[in-house]
């Protein structure tokens, strides 16, 4: 049962994708039709509510509004949902987690598959984006979990797991560089480097970490996939730079290992486990955060 009009529904998905045709093709609903709930819509209402130029929909104040409150009304309704499913008894309900990438393969390999084993009916939606957008859904309500670096403190969530982590190099066993226990920048100059280009935070800290030392690090591959650096990096003499957390798995099975380095900037990193704190998060959520934080523990040692 859908506690929303359709217009409303419509009205919500063009605000978010910023045009008809995007919102038709994430609802997948005919584009007409999505246009004559709009307009049906804001003749109900007796207001504009976006505003139709050459580079295509702005939303009105008015419009910003409406879609402001409609996106907290939607989110208390699926809230609303699942404590109902609770009191029920029926062990169901959602939970979206947000996560960075580099983290990814813990989720996927450790928490998600034994939640799924163990609440079959409760659905999970995992989406990876970087620590300051992920905080940022949370804010905003797109989010219930996030493992993310670093949270800048906010009143609406609160850390439920950390993890103290560490900036270095990550190589192959075999590496030359795999015999020191530490790193400084200069050992790295000249050797292919790859650094990650979906974390702003992390490249900040390698161009200061430059400008300090003089060192100018050779930058043979930059991309947002960590999966694609992790596997240059299994080849010598290529390094990439990575904190300890994000190859856990492969330290493990001795793929790769991890080499700290040293010196100002590279202070250590908080990784955290974060969720909403000024809202009842319902079963799902809660059950979820409840096993996440377990084997949180078990991995990084979190507190």
């Amino acid at each position: 049962m859908e506690l929303f009009s359709r217009a409303a529904r419509y009205f919500e998905a063009v605000a978010r994708e910023g045009s008809v045709r995007a919102a038709a093709r994430a609802i997948n609903v005919a584009a007409s039709a999505v246009n004559k709930h709009i307009l049906e819509l804001e003749r109900d209402i007796g207001v504009p509510l976006f505003s139709r130029t050459a580079q295509g929909l702005r939303l009105t104040a008015e419009g910003k509004i409406l879609a402001e409150h409609l996106r907290h009304w939607m989110q208390d309704a699926r809230r609303t949902r699942e404590l109902i499913e609770d009191l029920s008894s029926l062990r169901s309900g959602h939970v979206r987690i947000g996560v960075v990438e580099g983290l990814l393969d813990f989720l996927l390999n450790g928490p998600l598959p034994e939640f799924r084993q163990l609440y079959p009916q409760v659905g999970v939606d995992v989406g990876v984006a970087t620590s300051t957008e992920l905080q940022r859904q949370l804010v905003e309500g797109d989010c219930d979990i996030v493992i993310a670096f670093n949270p800048r403190p906010n009143a609406a969530f609160g850390i439920r797991a950390c993890a103290p982590c560490h900036v270095g190099a990550i190589m192959a066993p075999g590496h030359p560089l795999a015999e020191q226990p530490l790193l400084t920048l200069e050992m790295l100059a000249g050797l292919p480097v790859g650094v990650p280009s979906g974390t702003p935070r992390l490249s900040s800290v390698i161009e200061l970490a430059e400008e300090r030392t003089g060192v100018k690090l050779w930058r043979a591959s930059r991309s947002t996939s960590v999966a694609t650096l992790k596997r240059m990096a299994s080849e010598p003499p290529f390094v990439a730079i990575f904190t300890d957390v994000e190859i856990h798995a492969e330290a493990q099975a001795g793929v790769l290992i991890h080499r700290r380095l040293t010196g100002d900037p590279f202070a250590p990193m908080l990784l955290t486990v974060l969720a909403r704190e000024d809202e009842d998060p319902g079963f799902a959520t809660e059950a979820f955060l409840s096993l996440l934080s377990t084997r949180f523990l078990a991995a990084f040692g979190a507190t």
